[in-house]
């Protein structure tokens, strides 16, 4: 178990900066090898489609048609570089600002707390968007005032009516990566510990010294915490911490570094894509994808074999490549097609992507369902968010309107 005395002031400010850095990173969207995820394919059989997902262009939440490759047409939409989901809510943000949509991308709105719009670079700005219902939602900057000292240029913004409006919820000692149980339920992981919300975010408790790291909870007690060298577990609310060692994960010690990857929770369920390096001395830097799930908060969890020959290009971790959109189907991307499991991950197939650029490749993905989804796919000049609702085969431009994204 982990019992952490507070780090010193100087080592807040390096965390901070760190995470300042870190999410900068993930912003970027750079081209080619420093900013996706390459998997290689090699020995897999080619699926056109997941059955009964392929050749149709239905689903719910409309939105617009797919295009082929030559009428590609993102001309008049604002160049999106990151989207997320939650709570009914699609976000998308770009360095001017960020808009909602809760109808699949008919209506954007734009929603950006007046702190941040005036900043500029607005993606630089905002660290973490999270929503639990289309009303209650909270915004995390590590990046408010860049004269100010590193501890002082980090805030958290909550809204109650959709992002019309935002209240600062800024606790002492802050800031950290969000996680939120309902609208009144959260938490927050920081270098300075880990915080509880009972309010929305009005107010905040510290309640253990444990804090660094991404959190996942998924109630009141049962959590995780996702770092870089490991996974840690709570059944206790976060006073009490585990760490848990995966099943066939070396001990990070010597050349055998092991790297968390992405983390989703599908209802009870939490799904892990993890990022381990078989190093030996003659093969050195031997990288394996390896997909997990766990049905009891993170105590135990059940290794998942990937898709034959898939390896990651490892330092390009700048986008979200893993969805899990129900408890038993996910979809992770790689360069130009998508790996997608409807067995919880027991057989994959392969989805390639139809009607866009060869150029342009996967940076990011966000599915609501398993045909349904949103995507960053970045060009050779500049990022486009993209729409599916045919299960990943084909997509269309589903960015805000530039003529109508103005600021309320």
């Amino acid at each position: 178990m982990s019992v952490l005395a507070p780090p010193p002031q100087d080592e807040l400010e390096l965390e901070l900066l760190i995470r300042e850095a870190r999410a900068r990173q993930r912003r970027r969207r750079l081209i080619g090898a420093a900013a996706v995820a390459i998997w290689a394919a090699a020995g897999l059989s080619l699926w056109a489609a997941i059955p009964g997902l392929g050749g149709r262009n239905g689903g719910s939440g409309g939105g617009p048609r797919a295009t082929s490759a030559r009428s590609v047409d993102n001309s008049g939409r604002v160049q999106i570089s990151e989207v997320g989901t939650s709570g009914g809510v699609t976000w998308a943000i770009d360095n001017k600002g960020m808009w909602l949509t809760t109808d699949g991308g008919r209506a954007w709105r734009a929603a950006i707390p007046a702190t941040i719009r005036r900043l500029g670079l607005v993606s630089q700005h905002i660290s973490q968007v999270t929503f639990v219902d289309r009303r209650h939602g909270w915004l995390y900057s590590g990046n408010v005032a860049s004269n100010s000292a590193p501890l002082a240029r980090s805030a958290l913004f909550r809204t109650s009516d959709g992002g019309r409006s935002w209240q600062r919820a800024t606790p002492k000692g802050c800031c950290g990566d969000l996680s939120f149980v309902d609208d009144r339920l959260g938490f927050l992981a920081g270098p300075r510990g880990l915080y509880e919300t009972r309010n929305g975010g009005a107010s905040w408790t510290r309640i253990g010294s444990q804090g660094s790291g991404e959190p996942l909870f998924l109630d009141a007690r049962r959590g995780v915490l996702l770092l870089d060298g490991g996974i840690l577990r709570t059944a206790d609310g976060g006073r009490r911490w585990t760490s848990i060692l995966l099943s066939g994960q070396p001990p990070a010690a010597g050349n055998k570094t092991v790297v968390m990857g992405s983390l989703a929770a599908a209802g009870h369920r939490l799904v892990l894509i993890s990022e381990r390096d078989f190093a030996a001395k003659m093969y050195p830097g031997d990288w394996r994808t390896i997909p997990y799930f766990s049905d009891d908060g993170g105590a135990s969890w059940t290794r998942r074999p990937t898709p034959k020959g898939w390896v990651p290009y490892i330092g390009s971790s700048d986008g979200n490549l893993l969805s899990a959109p129900t408890a038993n189907g996910w979809v992770a991307a790689a360069r130009h097609e998508l790996a997608v499991t409807t067995d919880a991950g027991l057989t994959w197939r392969i989805v390639h992507v139809a009607g866009v650029p060869k150029r342009w490749v996967i940076g990011s993905i966000d599915f609501t369902s398993l045909r349904v989804g949103w995507a960053i796919f970045d060009g050779p000049k500049q990022s486009y968010l993209m729409r599916t609702t045919d299960g990943g085969s084909h997509w269309a431009p589903a960015g805000p309107k530039a003529r109508r994204a103005k600021h309320a």
